[in-house]
């Protein structure tokens, strides 16, 4: 989904999604705000739009979503995992039981 698709109800519930990560106090409680207002039934400003924009622009939130961390080489692997003794294939039967 493209910016241009997203509306603004769905930026700010996206913003508010990862308010830990990205948002100090400020802008949490003004988001909240705007987010309740629509809610009512209420449009947001055309300033209040631009902010809204921008910030979600400058997050990068469809990173979160689209990209794959461990294909790409971003994530460390950790010493492979040791296989228990009944998992080695000198101690699997031959057959299975009957």
């Amino acid at each position: 989904m493209h910016r241009d698709d997203l509306t603004d109800q769905m930026m700010l519930d996206r913003l508010l999604e990862h308010e830990d990560e990205i948002l100090d106090d400020g802008a949490v409680q003004a988001f909240r705000g705007m987010w309740h207002k629509m809610k009512g039934g209420w449009d947001l400003t055309t300033r209040q739009k631009e902010w809204v924009a921008r910030v979600y622009k400058s997050a990068d939130i469809q990173r979160h979503y689209n990209e794959n961390l461990m294909s790409r080489g971003k994530v460390r692997r950790g010493k492979p995992m040791e296989q228990f003794w009944w998992e080695k294939r000198e101690n699997r039967p031959l057959k299975p039981p009957a």
